[in-house]
Order: structure tokens, then sequence, then C-alpha cells
């Protein structure tokens, strides 16, 4: 990905689906429902930390059928092929992100804060999501002392 647009999405009124149901989709699912949004979720299976009134479940595996009316999909299972298949599926409609394969994604995440109005965003393109991470703790401190 090298010609990466930063940008923030209005996901109102849009349809999300997180294909699976462990920790990683766990954490995705926490992030949309924090906006307000309620996935479809397609999984066999879900981690516990998933609240199951926030979210839309599908208790299968994945088939095109189950997302094909989505906007953005978030390919989450802990199989590259199958991410990889959501991906190849995907109409130019879609968005998709696959949390295995950067290159194999329209997108990816970046290290968010969020106070009141103001979001701040920490992105190392990718290269060192543990980096971000840890500049995101610096910036949330930073932040927190200026009470900005």
């Amino acid at each position: 990905m090298t010609s990466l647009y930063p940008i923030m999405l209005n996901l109102a009124d849009q349809a999300v689906g997180v294909i699976g149901g462990g920790q990683v989709a766990a954490r995705k699912i926490k992030t949309l429902n924090l906006l307000g949004i309620i996935p479809v979720v397609v999984s066999p299976q879900l981690n516990p930390q998933i609240n199951r009134s926030q979210i839309k479940w599908i208790a299968d595996t994945y088939h095109y059928h189950y997302v094909q009316d989505l906007r953005l999909l978030l390919a989450c299972t802990d199989n590259r092929r199958v991410n990889h298949q959501i991906r190849l599926d995907a109409s130019s409609k879609q968005i998709v992100n696959n949390v295995s394969d950067q290159q194999d994604s329209d997108f990816f995440n970046m290290a968010t804060i969020v106070q009141s109005d103001l979001v701040v965003t920490v992105s190392t393109r990718g290269h060192s999501p543990a980096r971000a991470k840890h500049v995101k703790q610096v910036l949330e401190r930073l932040l927190q002392q200026q009470k900005l």
C-alpha cells in the first residue's frame, strides 16, 4: 500500500460485517459498538467478550451471500485463505479490511484516541502496530495532563 490517504468513514446507515468471532473480531466489534453500529457477525462461534445483544449473529462459516449487501467488511478469521476469499468475493462497492494481510485490504485501522470532539490517529503505515500503540499511549498521557 503505497498510496495511502487518511480518512474517517461516515458509517451512519451503512451495513457493516465482521467475519470471524475471535479475539480480533471482539476488538473490532467493540469499536463499532462504541460508534453505535450493530454489525452483522458471521462465525460459527463467538469469543466470550462479544456482547450478543450488540450484534446480528449468523452462526455459520463464511459464505458470500451473508455479506453481499454489506458496505464494509472486516475479515477477522484465523484462516488466511478465508480472509483472502472474502476480499476476492467483494464487489467494487464494498470496502474490505483483511486483518491478516494489509496488502490484501482497501484500508487498515489506525491507533485512535477520542476525547470529546478531538480525534487523534497514529499510523506507521502498517509497519509497526506495536510502535503505533506506544505512541498512542504517550499521546493519551500527554492529552490527559494538558486536559485538552
